[in-house]
């Protein structure tokens, strides 16, 4: 049996109730009581089981009047209902306050952009590389979102656009989302989702039909959702086609008074260099509505935009390529009583981290010394993400006299780090590529003064330009299918051809009058 309450105080409790399988959340309060137990009353509306706010007992048993039952303060229970199914109820404690204070109204989610099946770009596939963990990431961050939500408790989630990736080939993917979506409903946790550019209504030409518990915003015009049981309105507006150039937040509704109300935006704000400009609006827009929450999605990358009211990207649930490394996930947010935010934190979900690598390699004067260097830096970043698999790039940079090596035998070095990758870890490390930003030790211009065919060959190599080619390479490349094309394309613009060239010719000249 617990303890009194002091009297002084006022308890918060949230009750979880299960009524023929299926879960009912309600909030009720109680005073502390000078003496005896503290106690609540059940009230018997049906099979709803009601919480009502409970008396003092003083000792006593539990009473029988006007068809409520009276429990002594206890954390779990159960009872008969009126149509003879059995009751079961879960009470536990969320704070205790005195007055003046306030305690947790409700709690919610916040993801975007879960982008469900797209592929992670820029992973090749090599002997060993944990193919399906890469292929199915999108899939186990819904999963891992759903299952934070249930650990949580929360009272109901927000999936602000980009749920998919584009149009879909078939069936398979909307029905692991509804598949996920069922896992929510049985504990009776709504979702609210709007269609972001990449889902817009003239993408997606394949739906089903979403559980119960999943509400999806209108296209044409913005709308408000009221929840059932809690002082919330949500706002909200879908894509009807992927470039949406418009201002939708303009002409969302205003705030309705005495409830928490929330945005609910695909957006770019005022523009991204990162991201094409979607629904673009500035946060003056966003502020003029007086809402306390805006749930913002485009963005990748999570931020915090403004506190006051709080407007927040999340972030996608899963990186999908270099450019998008470190953690991805949710905010969980917490709403008091008097309808502010008392608690914001970011929910990691990703089960694939990228992460970009660098070793200085200024005292790496061998390959034994460089393999050991890299082999403790790809142990290191591991133990820095737990569990999941690590894709990453590295970045060798600083001067070194291995520079001219690196860049001639760049193949074998690649493979090198594959096969540290093995050993320290085959089925959690996935090397995305090296990358070489090191410089020579020699100087060039002192190369250059030894002798007159040397300085011609350097004259010739400052003139290099990997982006001028031959008429006849022009019309070879016109042939080219247009991935392939991009790829070159990317190559040219890195100098990554002009650095290699250079480092090889260099190293050549620098070792031939050593020897």
């Amino acid at each position: 049996m617990a303890s009194p309450p002091p009297a002084a105080m006022r308890y918060h409790f949230r009750s979880k109730v299960v009524v023929g399988g299926v879960f009912r959340g309600v909030d009720f309060e109680f005073d502390g009581l000078e003496s005896g137990f503290a106690a609540f009353a059940v009230g018997l509306c049906g099979d709803t089981g009601v919480l009502l706010p409970g008396g003092v007992l003083g000792g006593e048993g539990p009473g029988e009047s006007s068809g409520k039952k009276v429990f002594r303060f206890a954390q779990t229970g159960s009872f008969p209902t009126r149509k003879g199914r059995s009751l079961r109820f879960i009470a536990r404690p969320i704070c205790s306050r005195s007055a003046g204070s306030s305690c947790l109204m409700f709690s919610f989610i916040h993801a975007a952009d879960l982008h469900l099946d797209s592929p992670l770009r820029g992973l090749s596939r090599y002997e060993g590389a944990p193919v399906e963990k890469i292929r199915g990431a999108t899939r186990r961050a819904l999963e891992n979102l759903v299952t934070l939500a249930l650990e949580k408790e929360v009272d109901f989630l927000l999936i602000a656009g980009d749920l998919y990736d584009g149009d879909q080939k078939d069936y398979d993917t909307a029905l692991f989302f509804n598949r996920q979506m069922q896992r929510l409903l049985a504990r009776r946790i709504p979702v609210f989702t709007i269609r972001g550019n990449h889902d817009a209504g003239s993408v997606i030409t394949k739906t089903l039909t979403s559980p119960e518990n999943v509400q999806t915003f209108p296209l044409k015009r913005a709308a408000t959702i009221l929840h059932a049981t809690l002082p919330l309105a949500i706002h909200g507006q879908g894509f009807a086609n992927a470039s949406v150039q418009e201002n939708l937040a303009a002409e969302y509704p205003v705030a309705q008074p005495d409830r928490f109300n929330i945005g609910l935006l695909h957006t770019s704000l005022a523009g991204s260099t990162e991201h094409d400009t979607y629904a673009p609006c500035s946060l003056a827009d966003l502020n003029q509505k007086a809402y306390q929450y805006w749930a913002l999605g485009h963005i990748h990358q999570p931020a915090v935009i403004q506190e006051s009211p709080w407007i927040v990207y999340s972030g996608n649930t899963q990186g999908r390529k270099i450019n998008e490394p470190g953690p991805r996930g949710c905010y969980l947010v917490e709403v008091n009583d008097s309808l502010e935010v008392i608690s914001h934190s970011f929910e990691p979900l990703d089960v694939v981290r990228w992460v970009h690598l660098e070793i200085d390699l200024a005292e790496v004067v061998s390959p034994d010394d460089l393999r050991a260097k890299i082999a403790a830096r790809f142990s290191a970043a591991l133990q820095e993400v737990g569990e999941r698999l690590l894709a990453m790039r590295l970045t060798l940079t600083g001067a070194t006299e291995l520079h001219g090596v690196l860049h001639s035998q760049m193949s074998q070095w690649q493979a090198e780090c594959l096969s540290l990758a093995g050993e320290i870890d085959p089925g959690q490390l996935w090397m995305e590529r090296l990358k070489l930003r090191t410089t020579p030790t020699y100087d060039p211009a002192e190369l250059a003064s030894r002798d007159d065919l040397t300085a011609l060959v350097l004259r010739a190599l400052d003139d290099f330009d990997p982006l001028e080619r031959p008429a006849a390479v022009s019309v070879l490349e016109g042939k080219l299918p247009a991935a392939a094309l991009e790829a070159l394309e990317s190559e040219r613009k890195n100098d990554s051809l002009r650095e290699k060239v250079s480092a090889i010719v260099l190293h050549s000249i620098a070792t031939s009058h050593i020897e």
